[in-house]
């Protein structure tokens, strides 16, 4: 219970009065019936102001909530009193969650509903829980206030930012993937699978003329192969010390399940199976390889769940768990962080023999600061010696790729930002050769 500005201001003009009023030979007993009759009043307006029995609140949200974006969360309250009153409503987003627009006043009239919306954007993944919604509302007579919590559970998922993940899905409904990369294409006459028959074109392979169908029409005619489908990629996300550094905003870990949903989506898209590994100094989560939405749902749950920890990951446990678990050959794509040529040759005598049943590519998630600092000029020392533990940092990356692929398995380090692409031309590259 409180009071408003109104209450406020009127005590402090009957204390005004009786101030100035006292050299006049005005008496207290104005100063008393004054606030007796304020506090009649005030007593009234707490009375006759509804109590929380009479509202009731739902959250709702516009979209799931992902890494770094922006969801718009509403709050619906409704007024089952007699009485229209204002509500000022306070939500309690999570902790993790950066809010705008709130609190927010408006007039709920008796027996109605009002909505109250604001921005949310979570800077962390994994499951969060809102709190209860606080509600402000003014009596009748605009003297007093009353604030109550109503109850308003909700427990919500924070994904990977899904962003180039929608924008491949869209591209493959479309059949537009060659668009944004020419690499990313069927490639005519190339895979195993007979999709059709076509007129024959100068560039096509003799060998897949189709005589039956030239005779028939007149006119060279070939077959049209495409490269087979129900192939399968396993993406395996490195969850050990490195994968909780920070870039920017986000963790590398963060960056590895937004690119992981993307390239998932590709290899959907292109009628693959999927499947994801979790691993740090073991193996901690298993998705085998399937496709649909469903699937893809589950592996979208398990990213949004990786979590990071202080040990050191172990590649031969990773190693291991794919020589048992998954038979066929797969393109097999870990998401990690080389720190240096020590630890990648570690790396790369642990993938070995993986590497010679399956296509196993490593990439290392770079920070994208190091290029930043690396190209400032050095105006003084510590801009000096800032740039050249930059270059240093970098060249070590590189050479953890070089030591790498020495051990037999294909690596790559580079910017977040740029692996995406790369990434799916590599994938597209080991399909259209029937490589997996």
């Amino acid at each position: 219970m409180g009071i408003t500005k109104i209450m406020a201001l009127l005590l402090m003009a009957t204390l005004f009065t009786v101030a100035i009023g006292a050299p006049l030979g005005l008496s207290s007993q104005f100063l008393m019936i004054s606030d007796t009759v304020l506090l009649l009043l005030y007593a009234a307006d707490v009375l006759v102001s509804p109590r929380q029995r009479h509202f009731t609140a739902v959250r709702s949200f516009s979209d799931s909530f992902e890494l770094r974006r922006e969801t718009f969360v509403t709050v619906t309250v409704k007024n089952e009193s007699r009485r229209g009153v204002s509500v000022k409503v306070i939500d309690t987003p999570p902790a993790t969650f950066l809010w705008e627009h709130m609190p927010e006043a408006v007039h709920c009239p008796a027996g109605e509903q009002r909505e109250i919306r604001y921005a949310a954007r979570p800077t962390q993944r994994g499951r969060f829980s809102f709190g209860d919604c606080h509600v402000e509302i003014r009596g009748r007579l605009g003297l007093c206030t009353r604030r109550f919590a109503l109850p308003c559970p909700d427990s919500v998922p924070v994904y990977p930012d899904l962003g180039p993940m929608r924008k491949y899905r869209m591209l493959a409904s479309r059949r537009q993937l060659s668009r944004v990369d020419t690499s990313i294409h069927r490639v005519r006459g190339a895979g195993t699978e007979f999709t059709g028959i076509r007129e024959y074109t100068p560039d096509d392979d003799t060998r897949k003329i189709n005589w039956m169908a030239t005779a028939r029409v007149g006119r060279p005619m070939t077959n049209v192969y495409d490269v087979e489908r129900g192939q399968q990629i396993i993406l395996a996300l490195d969850t050990g010390r490195w994968m909780e550094s920070p870039m920017g905003e986000v963790t590398r870990l963060d960056r590895a399940t937004e690119i992981a949903a993307a390239l998932a989506q590709v290899a959907l898209s292109s009628g693959d199976r999927v499947g994801l590994i979790l691993y740090g100094a073991e193996v901690t989560a298993f998705l085998p390889p399937g496709k649909g939405a469903r699937h893809m749902a589950r592996l979208l749950e398990l990213l949004y769940k990786a979590s990071a920890a202080r040990v050191e990951s172990s590649f031969a446990d990773l190693a291991a768990f794919l020589e048992t678990r998954v038979r066929r050959r797969a393109f097999v794509c870990l998401f990690s962080y080389l720190d240096g040529k020590e630890a990648a040759g570690a790396a790369g005598a642990a993938l070995a023999q993986t590497a010679r049943r399956h296509a196993v590519l490593c990439v290392s998630l770079s920070n994208p600061a190091l290029s930043v600092m690396a190209a400032q000029p050095s105006d003084d020392m510590p801009a000096l010696y800032r740039k050249a533990a930059a270059i240093h940092r970098s060249e070590s990356e590189q050479e953890a790729v070089s030591a790498l692929r020495r051990g037999g398995a294909d690596g790559r380090a580079a910017d977040p930002a740029r692996l995406l692409s790369y990434l799916v031309r590599q994938y597209m590259t080991h399909k259209n050769k029937m490589k997996l």
